[in-house]
């Protein structure tokens, strides 16, 4: 998948994905193991990045701010349903790029921001 494949998918799904999940670690090319050889990690080790801010953040680009929130006042408005989280990912190295994902899980929405970020960052 491409990272704006990867992105439009975590746009519509819900929920954990272990095949997205291992689709991000192949885009971004997750080393590990000695001597710096590239190896794709197993399934049992790759981080859960659907399903995990913490794994999520570890997504976004080093030295870049991240945040996730929900809509204020979500209670004044019982319409809308189901909350969505919006993730902001920045950065910090001078300009006001940002790049924003608005989904109903907070780590699908970090997740897809910083691969914006990542897809930019890389030209």
């Amino acid at each position: 998948m491409t990272p704006n494949e990867i992105i439009a998918a975590l746009e519509v799904g819900e929920g954990p994905d272990r095949g997205l999940d291992l689709a991000i670690a192949e885009v971004i090319k997750l080393r590990h193991g000695s001597l710096g050889d590239w190896d794709w990690r197993p399934e049992d080790t790759c981080p859960h990045y659907t399903g995990s801010l913490d794994a999520a953040m570890t997504l976004v680009p080093e030295g870049y701010g991240w945040s996730v929130s929900q809509p204020q006042n979500i209670h004044l408005a019982p319409e809308m349903g189901d909350a969505w989280e919006t993730a902001q990912v920045w950065s910090h190295f001078g300009g006001d790029e940002q790049w924003f994902s608005t989904i109903k899980q907070p780590a699908r929405a970090l997740c897809a921001a910083a691969l914006k970020a990542r897809m930019e960052e890389r030209g």
